[in-house]
């Protein structure tokens, strides 16, 4: 589109002489950029060219003919207050090549607003310049000045540039933010206003490349939020660094979905506040579409500062933002969120679709705190409080650690709230929550955990709040120094799970295939459920069942097709134990002729007798529990047979015990 142009400015330097220097001369508005009449001299300005647009008041410029205008450079200034809007329509553009300079005047506040096409500041040698407030060198005072984008959705700003400055006179250096008297951000892109305070409003895509804001102790672009409708921020480039040295900031779309935010190629993206507290929210308030894509060595990195995905409060509700890390992506963070509910009577609050995906090597999200995922922490009055739906994904090499807590569904003791489908997928990911106490606490309470494969790695993992807490393996590895399941389910389906000791409390259940390393302990009110209707469950350390526990066995159509639970270690009932009787499609008893092993004990078996078989939910069964060496088996028959059956399991159970 403007390769020619680009070729002719690889000599060029910013702001170098030209073959003219031609300014505005018509002040209606609007005024047609691309007719001679309306520029000084009678001719068009090309890419030899620079321009002055100096004339006062508002004014509207747009362009007839062809689609592309290419400029030396641009200068916007006056001691009179200018605000020019370029709306030079879809599908154009218009290339700066040596620099735009806008207000650079004392006293003035001047303002650049692009209402429609696409602004270039950039050349082939990459040394177009941006300059907002600029001041001539030792000079005292400075004016203001802002660029405003307007709601046009088809365009995008580049801006490519070793050193993107704002030529602060030697007198302002070293820059300090707290300062009033100095030149301004490098560029405040706003919806109107030119103080710092405010909404930072970005209604297009800027790419940002190159050195970036490295001058003045990086507190040039010092923003309090960025409010993103339509468009959104790049940043390309691995000397490419933006800072938020606020105490919060906020990446969010406005009134229109779609905000997006990228950084890619080593570039950084840093909010910096220096004291605890603070967060950096994506998508948070009513926001809704807001993207933010981490890859290949992208950086995103706060130093006391939390990040949240979907944060909400009263009468807030947030849907369907994200975030990728993909490839070699990096987010560094104090605490991690995602799908929040929070604040004092925060009634219908609501949270939902949100997706965190953290996949491809090297890519990560490292919190130094905990990180909480479908979270809750409402007080008060707080009717309506909603979490639906949200997703985290580690996969394929992704990464996220915690110091803490890894918390999937806490609810705030007192508070309200419905949680819906909130789940977090790893397959051939890694957890990590540890912490120097070795108390890194991996729990779910309201919401699942789906292990399709990789590895888990925690102090304690706790499962709570079944059937709304559940837990479920498919392959990998779940490594624990202590469990507990409280009134909580797991499902081990062909995954494993090791822990130095685990508690099922009242209300859990422990289900499906796999192996479960470590002492395990089935407090009362708990269940053990082997297979997958049916299957076989593996435990590499000692079992207990303890009186009230229950073993729901299933007995499928064949000799070889029922539960079993595989004990390594030893075996321990401990008062009266059920193993409740569950008969599949196609079941039947089988008599003498299919004994089926229920628990097959490497160990010792201890407390066989306070077995008892449960035939409540397959009428017109009964069997006995025979004990075999270390193993309990078990013989099914129809009712009529019952009594031959009990004289012949008194007499295998006395030749065998």
């Amino acid at each position: 589109m403007r390769t020619a142009a680009l070729i002719v400015a690889l000599a060029l330097t910013a702001f170098t002489a030209s073959a003219a220097t031609y300014s505005l001369t018509n002040t209606a508005s609007p005024v047609d950029i691309n007719v001679a009449g309306n520029w000084d001299g009678g001719v068009v300005p090309g890419p030899d060219d620079d321009v002055e647009i100096v004339n006062p008041g508002p004014q509207t410029l747009n362009f007839s003919g062809g689609s592309d205008m290419v400029w030396n450079s641009l200068r916007l200034y006056g001691t009179n207050n200018v605000t020019k809007s370029f709306d030079i329509g879809p599908g154009r553009s218009l290339t700066i090549l040596n620099g735009v300079r806008v207000a650079n005047e004392a006293g003035a506040t001047n303002r650049l607003a692009w209402l429609s096409g696409s602004l270039f500041i950039t050349n082939d040698s990459r040394s177009s310049t941006l300059t907002v407030g600029f001041c001539a060198p030792g000079g005292t005072a400075v004016g203001s000045g802002s660029l405003g984008w307007g709601n046009s959705t088809t365009w995008t700003v580049i801006v490519d540039r070793v050193d993107v400055i704002t030529n602060a006179p030697p007198n302002v250096s070293p820059f300090n933010f707290l300062n009033a008297n100095q030149p301004q951000a490098v560029f405040e892109v706003r919806n109107g206003g030119t103080n710092f305070t405010g909404n930072v409003t970005y209604d297009t895509m800027f790419k940002l490349s190159g050195g970036f804001w490295r001058r003045h102790n990086g507190y040039d672009n010092s923003y309090t939020e960025m409010l993103i409708s339509r468009g959104g921020i790049w940043l390309d480039g691995p000397t490419t660094y933006f800072r938020n040295d606020v105490a919060n900031g906020n990446f969010r779309s406005s009134s229109t979905p779609g905000a997006l935010m990228i950084i890619t190629n080593g570039a950084t993206f840093e909010s910096a506040r220096t004291s605890a507290g603070g967060t950096w929210a994506v998508g948070d308030a009513s926001a809704k579409g807001a993207r933010m894509f981490i890859v290949d060595n992208g950086v995103l990195t706060t130093r006391m500062n939390s990040i949240t995905l979907g944060a909400v409060g009263n009468n807030q509700k947030s849907g369907t933002n994200s975030i990728y890390i993909g490839s070699g992506g990096k987010i560094y963070s104090t605490h991690g969120w995602v799908a929040r509910a929070t604040g004092n009577n925060a009634a219908n609050a609501q949270t939902f679709n949100h997706r965190l995906t953290i996949t491809g090597s090297g890519s990560e999200w490292r919190c130094r705190d905990s990180f909480f995922f479908a979270w809750c922490d409402t007080t008060g009055t707080a009717a309506n409080v909603r979490l639906d739906t949200n997703t985290v994904t580690i996969a394929d090499g992704g990464l996220l650690m915690a110091t803490g807590v890894f918390s999937i569904g806490f609810l705030y003791p007192g508070a309200s709230c419905a949680f819906t489908d909130n789940k977090v997928i790893l397959d051939n990911g890694t957890i990590i929550v540890t912490s120097r106490y070795n108390t890194g606490t991996f729990e779910v309470r309201n919401g699942r955990f789906i292990m399709n494969g990789g590895l888990v790695l925690c102090d304690r993992f706790i499962a709570t709040n079944a059937p709304n807490s559940i837990v479920e393996l498919s392959g990998g590895a779940l490594e624990v120094k202590q469990g507990a399941m409280i009134a909580g389910a797991a499902l081990t389906n062909y995954g494993a799970m090791s822990f130095s000791t685990l508690l099922l409390d009242a209300g859990s259940i422990l289900a499906g295939t796999g192996q479960v390393n470590g002492a395990v302990t089935f407090a009362n009110a708990s269940a053990l459920a082997p297979g997958l209707s049916a299957g076989t469950i593996t435990f590499g350390g000692d079992v207990a069942m303890n009186g009230g526990a229950q073993y729901t066995w299933e007995k499928g159509a064949g000799p070889a097709v029922a539960d079993k639970a595989v004990i390594g270690g030893n075996l321990t009932i401990d008062n009266a134990v059920t193993v409740q009787v569950v008969a599949l499609s196609g079941a039947t008893p089988g008599g003498p002729v299919e004994t089926n092993t229920v628990f097959e004990v490497g160990g010792l078996l201890s407390g066989f007798d306070n077995l008892v078989l449960d035939f409540s939910l397959t009428p017109g069964w009964n069997g006995v529990l025979i004990q075999d060496g270390q193993d309990v088996n078990v013989v099914l028959v129809p009712e009529p047979a019952v009594f031959a059956l009990a004289g012949l399991a008194l007499a295998v159970a006395f030749r065998r015990r």
